[in-house]
């Protein structure tokens, strides 16, 4: 998926799922992210050796770290977590069973939602194009087939 793992030992972000909502579950469904980070290094038997892989030169962060941010990305857009505010995160149900959570299904739902969106917003675009050529034709042309009733017609066709 994505990055190449550079560490056999190094799980990639939807191997760190089902692990990140055991961790929160443990630490009462609410936790600051290097609480969190730290329940989840002891839940899923994470070596040191591990922990310790940068991410890249001019950052910071450890891969890890790295790769469960996007964990938490991926837990939040299909309603699994809750980020009420800046660097605290909690499960948005409660009663979750992080067993039953499937992260190929995640990763799949999210990947097509974002894919929806990416088209819906291009369409958008498209559309938003359309009508500004057409408010551009008619208020230069004069012409009676460029009307409000036309261009309303026009819109409705373009689901604008």
């Amino acid at each position: 998926m994505g990055r190449r793992k550079t560490n056999q030992e190094l799980p990639t972000y939807d191997q760190l799922m089902v692990p990140l909502l055991h961790a929160l579950k443990e630490l009462g469904g609410s936790a600051t992210i290097e609480e969190l980070n730290e329940r989840i290094y002891s839940v899923a038997k994470l070596p040191e050796s591990v922990l310790q892989i940068p991410h890249s030169e001019n950052d910071t962060r450890t891969e890890i770290e790295y790769r469960l941010a996007w964990t938490r990305t991926y837990l939040k857009k299909v309603g699994l977590l809750e980020n009420s505010e800046r660097g605290v995160w909690a499960l948005s149900e409660p009663n979750l069973n992080p067993n039953k959570v499937s992260p190929e299904e995640i990763v799949k739902v999210v990947r097509e939602a974002d894919r929806v969106e990416r088209v819906s917003k291009k369409e958008a675009r498209i559309s938003k194009k359309s009508l500004n050529l057409l408010r551009k034709r008619w208020s230069t042309t004069g012409n009676p087939n460029y009307s409000p009733f036309f261009l309303m017609s026009a819109l409705t066709h373009l689901n604008v």
